[in-house]
């Protein structure tokens, strides 16, 4: 309780009825509805500052914790499992101030992984099908596509198409809108990682909520450290894992590096999701080694596929539409 309100409490046996629910109660709190007292006093500025600072400290402190508690694999999820959520932040809040933080190293690195450009799907591991049908998607929208960047379609010959679409889907407003939608709909990792989480481990995750607990954390982890990372990489010019690229794709090892790892920028990924899932399912689930080795491999995987594949494919699909 502030010093401010100290001065004006009132008799422990003072009857108070809560303007909310009408319940009455002797304690500082409504035990019906949680309402706090309220006090004239409360709408004066030495209060209102002092109510201000206080909320904020309080809310300060949970975040760095909650922050540094993401590289304690699996730590925060057992934590919120369990019950124990008074001293950290929530899932939610903890994904928003990741995110804005991701954001932030992107602006000051200009590294655009997660945001995809027209094309991209021709390049992931989707079905011919679903090709086809976003270049089909992709043909209907070009004239649409040239008239916002302020290009007449009809007016462009023929022979100079190609290079006029590959021109426009670099330009400013059409790389604007998708890195809008991208920054806004980079919560759809949440879902698409629980989903997958939820079906490799249904027998542990009883709830898919507990999956979708597990996949916040994961994700917020995985843009923190990619975003962290891609500062170095990008702004100073150091990459942490260049000894084990080293290693793993100039050596002889690179044939079953490419096999179980993939390329040298999704190996990137694997270097530091490995080690958290591995931890995490340990500290959760205890699953046996193997398990928790072949469990966490293809949680890799899937989790690079849903980020650079899935995710931009529906980013890409959006865009396209909200073109008329």
């Amino acid at each position: 309780m502030s010093k401010h309100r100290q001065r004006h409490k009132l008799p422990a046996d003072h009857l108070h009825t809560c303007p909310t629910c009408q319940h009455q109660y002797l304690s500082d709190y409504c035990n019906n509805c949680g309402e706090k007292i309220f006090h004239e006093h409360d709408l004066s500025l030495p209060h209102l500052l002092e109510d201000a600072v206080d909320k904020f400290t309080h809310l300060d402190l949970k975040i760095p914790r909650s922050i540094a508690l993401l590289f304690r694999p699996g730590y925060l999820t057992q934590k919120f499992l369990t019950g124990v959520r008074k001293p950290y932040s929530n899932p939610v809040q903890l994904f928003i101030i990741v995110n804005l933080i991701f954001f932030f190293c992107q602006s000051i690195s200009h590294f655009s992984d997660y945001t995809p450009s027209l094309g991209d799907y021709r390049y992931t591991g989707f079905s011919n099908y679903v090709i086809s049908a976003i270049d089909k998607l992709a043909d209907e929208k070009t004239p649409a596509l040239f008239k916002a960047s302020g290009i007449n379609y009809d007016s462009v010959p023929k022979d100079s198409l190609g290079k006029m679409c590959e021109r426009v889907s670099n330009s400013r407003e059409v790389r604007g809108r998708m890195a809008g939608y991208s920054k806004s709909l980079i919560v759809l990792l949440i879902p698409l990682n629980a989903l997958v989480l939820f079906l490799l481990l249904f027998r542990k995750f009883k709830y898919f909520g507990s999956s979708l607990i597990f996949a916040t954390h994961f994700v917020s982890y995985n843009i923190l450290t990619f975003g962290l990372l891609e500062v170095l990489r990008y702004r100073f010019h150091f990459n942490i894992f260049k000894p084990l690229d080293y290693i793993f794709y100039d050596t002889f090892l690179k044939p079953m590096s490419s096999a179980l790892m993939g390329s040298h920028f999704e190996s990137f990924h694997f270097f530091f999701l490995m080690p958290y899932l591995l931890f995490a399912f340990h500290r959760l689930f205890k699953l046996k080694w193997w398990h928790n080795a072949l469990v966490s491999y293809f949680m890799v995987r899937l989790a690079f596929f849903i980020s650079f594949a899935v995710y931009k494919e529906i980013i890409t699909v959006i865009l396209l539409y909200s073109y008329h």
